[in-house]
């Protein structure tokens, strides 16, 4: 495990390269969406979230594009990664995840979000 000083933005994409698993252990009443989980899946980075991040509910399937632990449970992190480091120890199995994440994300993209905030306005302010 390695522990990474701060690195600007632009310097983001190589960092998530490096990984293995993203982990984001938000124990927080609640993390609003943890956007760095989508940077990570779009380098194609399974993920361990706990289940106070926001996005876990749409884009981390357990044992499928990554794995989520109860936040309030002692011990719940330690076993999450371990099963987690267990599940990617065999390549062909990373590579598994590494294919599961990268269609999990294929749909959340620029276009994708703006066409949604678009749809969202259009509701609320009709066109006359």
């Amino acid at each position: 495990m390695h522990f990474l000083p701060f690195a600007n933005q632009s310097e983001m994409p190589s960092r998530y390269l490096l990984a293995d698993i993203f982990v984001l252990p938000s124990r927080g009443e609640y993390e609003t969406w943890g956007l760095a989980v989508n940077e990570a899946m779009h380098m194609g980075v399974p993920c361990l979230v706990s289940d106070r991040v926001g996005c876990q509910s749409d884009l981390v399937s357990d044992r499928e594009t990554g794995w989520v632990f109860e936040a309030g449970e002692p011990g719940a992190l330690k076993r999450a990664l371990s099963a987690a480091l267990g599940d990617i120890g065999a390549a062909a199995r990373k590579e598994v995840f590494r294919r599961a994440v990268a269609q999990r994300i294929s749909g959340y993209t620029y276009a994708q979000t703006t066409a949604g905030l678009l749809e969202a306005l259009a509701s609320v302010f009709p066109r006359r």
